[in-house]
């Protein structure tokens, strides 16, 4: 006989299951991405819209590059792009974790196939799903924690960067390191183990997350010697993260780059700006809009969103209205390094010139040697980041200690609101780009000589002799890929124009008759090479007689 108070007995403990909890989270997380991006991305045979310019598409050619080389020691070289240096995958920024993985299963993949719309709807998952760890070590409310982690989920700081800088969107990676700062012990004994794997990833998908997982384990630091036990396992965390990133970026090829430096200069000039957390940016958002700042402070683009900055006005009002400075002592050990790491990241993001809207109030004098050192993450503003999640963590702690829960909720859910009518702008004009199909037809591939290049099987390489507009420069890129061909020159990070140029003058004398070069044409000038010259709309293209 069917018992009905049974079966409702286990409905309840469903529904307050754990399980139900992550998959109802991760389920809206998802459906959040397709609001904005919609579903023709997630196809993995669609790739036409990764090649519709700008860094989406360096990082689309880098994976196919990377899927045409054959498998070098360490595995993240390919010689495709570079010819004859070696590139790694870390340089164009191609989700390494994922361009290894995929290339194992490359014989069974399609042509076609892309993993970016994949990589992007786990990333707001995951980020939804770890959000919510955060959350739990300050509330056991379960709406106010499912509430909460949406703001994580559709932070401006995310969509941003989604398919712009697509790894750079999968800030989950970030939200792990800060889960294991403020956690008193979030994996225990196996602690180094935790550090590891969070290395790892950020290696391995980012290398800028190392430098801001670097500096969260700075505060972890501290915290055990405020805590005054730990030390010696925190010398086994700090060993194994930095042992770990060493052997991940040595197996992706990152320290055998031959046309790529670690520091590319210009650190000061990619920061971030005091007005960043209320500044736009550019994007036309609902409450706020674009307010003045200064060239590459772009970078560090930091906008919380009218509905955080209601919370965050709200967590502050609160916090002081009910006295809870005297509470503050017993929390001093996660505080203190909390509000180092805070300022830390704030003054690098900010670094080497504080600017306001477009005044510089002041510059930071930094030896020489310093500045190229810290250009290895010359972005410096993109560690605003952590200063964002302090935030939000920061304002949804305070809403969730209102005294009554509906209080709570109630708070949460107007902020949410008010975030959500604040994005909207931002929602139509990313979903009128990407939730649409777009065919890749470059002008430059329209003429018929391109059909007969791609078909002479003699022809094994393509030589460019300078940087040519990245529009001709990525349709030359993937035509060659397409047709297995390899070229010598592409846009890589931190790479070096010079070597190229170098070395093409070497490659193109005495020509080789597999390859075709190609040149800017200009007018009554013929390149100084004995070539056979055919003209090609603004460009000569040149095979050996």
């Amino acid at each position: 006989m069917f018992n009905v108070s049974a079966s409702k007995a286990k409905l309840k403990s469903l529904l307050s299951s754990a399980l139900f909890f992550n998959s109802a989270l991760a389920l809206t997380s998802g459906l959040i991405f397709c609001a904005f991006y919609g579903f023709y991305i997630l196809n993995p045979c669609y790739v036409d819209w990764l090649m519709a310019g700008g860094d989406l598409s360096q990082h689309y050619l880098g994976w196919l590059a990377f899927r045409n080389s054959p498998w070098l020691f360490p595995f993240g070289l390919s010689r495709e792009l570079s010819y004859p240096f070696a590139t790694s995958v870390i340089f164009t920024d191609s989700i390494p974790l994922l361009a290894v993985f995929f290339k194992l299963l490359s014989p069974i993949l399609p042509a076609d196939f892309q993993y970016f719309g994949f990589f992007g709807i786990i990333s707001f998952m995951l980020q939804g799903l770890i959000a919510a760890k955060i959350l739990q070590l300050f509330t056991s409310h379960k709406e106010q924690i499912f509430l909460g982690s949406l703001f994580f989920v559709a932070a401006p700081v995310v969509i941003y960067r989604m398919y712009a800088h697509t790894a750079l969107g999968g800030q989950w990676v970030l939200l792990l390191g800060l889960y294991a700062l403020l956690a008193p012990e979030p994996a225990g004994k196996k602690e180094p183990l935790f550090w590891a794997l969070i290395a790892f990833l950020s290696a391995s998908i980012h290398i800028y997350y190392v430098g801001m997982n670097g500096l969260i384990l700075g505060g972890l630091f501290l915290k055990k010697l405020l805590q005054k036990n730990g030390r010696k396992k925190f010398i086994a965390t700090a060993s194994a993260f930095l042992l770990t990133t060493a052997i991940t970026i040595f197996l992706l090829g990152g320290f055998s780059t031959e046309v790529a430096t670690a520091s590319a200069g210009g650190f000061g000039y990619f920061n971030m700006n005091l007005n960043a957390f209320f500044n736009t940016g550019g994007w036309k958002y609902f409450f706020f809009n674009k307010l003045p700042s200064l060239s590459g402070q772009n970078e560090g683009f930091a906008y919380l969103g009218a509905g955080i900055l209601f919370l965050t006005i709200w967590a502050v009002i609160e916090f002081f209205a009910l006295e809870r400075l005297s509470a503050l002592k017993a929390g001093l050990t996660t505080l203190v390094p909390v509000f180092a790491v805070f300022m830390a990241a704030l003054l690098f993001a900010m670094a080497d010139k504080i600017t306001f809207n477009g005044l510089t109030l002041c510059t930071i004098p930094l030896p020489k040697g310093l500045k190229e050192v810290l250009g290895t993450f010359r972005s410096s503003g993109r560690f605003s980041w952590i200063c964002v999640y302090f935030i939000f963590i920061f304002a949804i702690r305070e809403a969730a200690k209102l005294p009554r829960r509906y209080l709570a909720i109630t708070c949460i859910s107007v902020a949410i609101i008010i975030q959500g009518v604040d994005i909207y702008p931002v929602l139509k004009a990313k979903r009128a780009n990407f939730n649409r199909v777009k065919q890749y037809n470059p002008k430059i591939l329209k003429n018929p000589l391109w059909q007969e290049i791609a078909q002479d099987t003699n022809i094994k390489y393509i030589f460019m002799a300078e940087k040519f507009a990245k529009e001709d420069l990525y349709a030359i890129v993937n035509f060659s890929m397409k047709n297995q061909k390899t070229v010598n020159r592409f846009y890589i990070a931190h790479g070096s124009e010079k070597v190229f140029d170098t070395k093409f003058k070497e490659l193109a004398r005495p020509p080789r008759a597999d390859t075709l070069y190609i040149f800017r044409a200009q007018a009554g000038k013929t390149p100084p090479y004995n070539l056979e010259y055919r003209r090609l709309g603004g460009y000569l293209l040149g095979l050996a007689p």
